[in-house]
């Protein structure tokens, strides 16, 4: 009988804990603000998504986003749909939106031929090559292996990838 009267005593230091410890874990983790921009070897990366996971358990889970022609990113809570992200530290890695891979063959293949056009012309190139694609994925395109750690605290948060 005794024992059995422990274990709500146990059970509620263990909410305790739980609750008090890491970035959350309770439905009122702290949400900030998290934009940037993601380059590689100074040019923009555009169309690539960009995936906070929290490194702590946390009530909200990852955010993500998607970069823009410039290479400029706004995250938002997957699971919630707010903007921004847990404060706290976060693994970040990188992927490419999922398509048919004839789709993808061919946004490659126009990819390419846009950048030749532009260095005819003089111009610098501003898209990403498919090799380029390539090995920024092979560095940062898996969550157990990306190098990338940020503490997220509302400040913009750059990725400057080689």
């Amino acid at each position: 009988m005794r024992t059995l009267m422990n274990v709500p005593v146990i059970l509620l230091l263990t909410a305790c804990l739980l609750s008090g410890s890491g970035c959350g874990g309770s439905g009122d983790d702290k949400i900030v603000s998290v934009s940037g921009t993601v380059t590689y070897q100074g040019n923009p990366v555009p169309g690539i998504f960009v995936s906070f996971v929290p490194q702590m358990v946390t009530y909200s889970g990852p955010s993500t986003g998607k970069t823009d022609e410039n290479g400029r990113y706004e995250l938002t809570v997957f699971k919630t749909g707010r903007s921004g992200a847990v404060a706290c530290t976060h693994k970040v890695w990188l992927s490419l939106p999922r398509e048919e891979p004839t789709k993808v063959d061919k946004d490659e293949k126009m990819m390419k031929k846009k950048a030749e056009k532009s260095k005819k012309k003089g111009g610098s190139a501003t898209e990403m090559l498919p090799a380029d694609i390539a090995k920024i994925l092979k560095k940062y395109g898996n969550l157990e292996k990306t190098p990338l750690t940020f503490e997220v605290t509302g400040e913009p948060i750059d990725l400057n990838l080689n």
